[in-house]
């Protein structure tokens, strides 16, 4: 059961809520966090190479010392404290930098966008859902080009994180492997998963999606959540029966109506919409594709390598999961390499750029002149840490062709200090688009890092999917995407709907997961 907030009061309690949810972006957009900007003096530009090169060595130091987190434990944790007291140091210099730079004042007068400013950059057809939870009530907003209204929706805080835990988990039942299990337990306990889950779907569905399935004549949700709604892929929650356009008692998922993209911060569209000119793109797409990366000097592409025995001969079964400490025993995504043929094949090798194995290197993706690329695929594990966000990255080649080690981790610092104005970036890994859960901050993740570099959209995978599967979907994407030349947000949509629509894939595991976050409704190729 909803009720309407109060009329005279709906402005003043979503300017609150936008103030709290975009508190963190705005900051980084203004003071904080965002990469070093132009005209800086040579003084400064120096001091923060020696910084970066000070910085590689300890991350370089914490990768070997990985290989063996027991032995090393006491080393790890001291290089990590060496690691923090330098970024606070780069933080520093970075906004001396940024003080001295012209664009600094463009910057720090980002504020939080009211709900007229919102509706003004709504296009037709679009609406956006804001939600926020609070410890008594979940509070939605509803904004179109045409105006907004806000409800309550009684929930605490605690029954809605019980609520989206159980569904989770049960979503995420197939990724899980219980010792000693059969196949024939497997399946009875995955069939039960699938029965909560969609139970799931609909109990979640029913207070969220009531007043969002009632919409006239909207085409597009764009969806802001808040605390424990950042981990719910929306994408399978279900519409009720009695808001659902189906058959009688027949619930459907919210993408078989909507196309659905998640943005950290309602200030997210004001933000992308004062930059659009800058990433428009006429004829062909420039593509650049990182995958298949060499990550143990056991791989069979270092001369004289040898498998371990312990190491997984299916590697298209290997689930994208990097940990920091198994950054030293990443399996090798063969599903990647032929993701990336794929791409090259639909948009032609003359306008994809492919690195593969020892060339899929960090040093290129920090050294690449992005001004000429509208997508940048990568294909490679995440390293994910929630509790300490600055041991979060991409890892790309950990291994020279000689066998010895390399710094292959795109840290999260090296992110935002990316100049990579770019249309899309996919991030065809493990929970790529997840982060940190901050109260009233919103998601703190690798997608929040990139648009900070310059991309105007991410898609990434709230979970781990296994490779065979990550690869189907995005063939069907990249096919939307390039040959249909559909907006990214559509290409997904399809490519979901089509892999939902397949027997042996339709469980929303093998493809909820995948979100467009940022200004993804908008084709990238506005002229032929």
């Amino acid at each position: 059961m909803k009720r309407r907030l109060n009329a005279g009061h709906d402005a003043e309690a979503l300017a609150i809520a936008e103030r709290a949810s975009s508190r963190g972006l705005l900051d980084e957009l203004g003071g904080g966090r965002v990469p070093a900007l132009a005209h800086a003096p040579d003084d400064l530009v120096r001091e923060k190479k020696k910084n970066r090169d000070q910085l590689d060595a300890l991350f370089a130091r914490l990768r070997t010392l990985s290989d063996e987190p027991q032995k090393n434990s006491e080393q790890i944790a001291k290089t990590r404290i060496e690691i923090e007291e330098r970024l606070r140091a780069s933080d520093t210099l970075e906004a001396r930098m940024r003080a001295s730079s012209g664009e600094y004042v463009l910057l720090s007068g980002a504020r939080p966008a009211t709900s007229a400013e919102i509706a003004e950059h709504m296009e037709q057809r679009s609406a956006l859902a804001k939600y926020w939870v609070g410890d008594d009530a979940i509070y939605l907003w509803l904004i179109t080009h045409d105006g907004f209204h806000g409800f309550v929706i009684p929930a605490t805080l605690e029954q809605t994180r019980l609520l989206v835990a159980s569904w989770v988990e049960n979503l995420e039942a197939r990724s899980e492997q219980k010792p000693g299990e059969g196949l024939a337990e497997r399946a009875s306990r995955i069939a039960r998963a699938d029965a909560v889950e969609r139970s799931g779907a609909e109990e979640l569905g029913r207070p969220l999606l009531v007043p969002v399935a009632e919409l006239k004549d909207i085409d597009r949700i764009y969806v802001v959540p808040d605390g424990p709604l950042s981990s719910v892929p929306f994408a399978a929650l279900r519409i009720p029966a009695s808001a659902s356009s189906g058959p009688a008692h027949s619930s459907k998922v919210l993408i078989s109506r909507f196309e659905v993209l998640m943005e950290p911060s309602e200030s997210m569209v004001q933000v992308l919409e004062q930059s659009r000119a800058e990433t428009e793109r006429h004829g062909a797409l420039h593509i650049a594709v990182f995958a298949d990366a060499v990550y143990s000097s056991s791989d069979p592409r270092v001369p004289g390598s040898h498998r371990r025995p312990t190491e997984s001969l299916s590697a298209a079964e290997t689930l994208r999961l990097a940990t920091e400490a198994g950054m030293a025993h990443l399996p090798r995504l063969v599903g990647s390499r032929e993701e990336a043929q794929q791409i090259g094949a639909l948009n032609g090798l003359a306008n994809t750029d492919i690195r593969l194995g020892f060339r899929a290197e960090a040093k290129a993706v920090r050294e690449r002149d992005w001004s000429q690329f509208a997508i940048v695929h990568f294909g490679v594990h995440a390293l994910l840490n929630t509790d300490r966000p600055a041991f979060s990255g991409v890892v790309l080649t950990m291994v020279q062709p000689n066998g010895s080690a390399q710094n292959g981790v795109l840290w999260l610092s090296d992110l935002y200090n990316l100049r990579m104005r770019v249309n899309l970036v996919v991030l065809s890994g493990c929970h790529t688009a997840n982060g940190r859960e901050v109260p009233g901050e919103g998601l703190e993740g690798l997608s929040r890092a990139f648009f900070f570099a310059g991309a105007r959209s991410v898609v990434g995978s709230l979970w781990s999917v296994e490779d065979r599967e990550t690869s189907l979907l995005m063939e069907k994407f990249y096919g939307n995407l390039i040959r249909e030349k559909q907006a990214p947000a559509e290409a997904l949509r399809r490519a979901q709907l089509a892999t939902a629509s397949a027997a042996s894939t339709s469980a929303p595991y093998y493809w909820a997961g995948f979100t467009v976050q940022g200004d993804g409704a908008r084709a990238l190729q506005s002229g032929p």
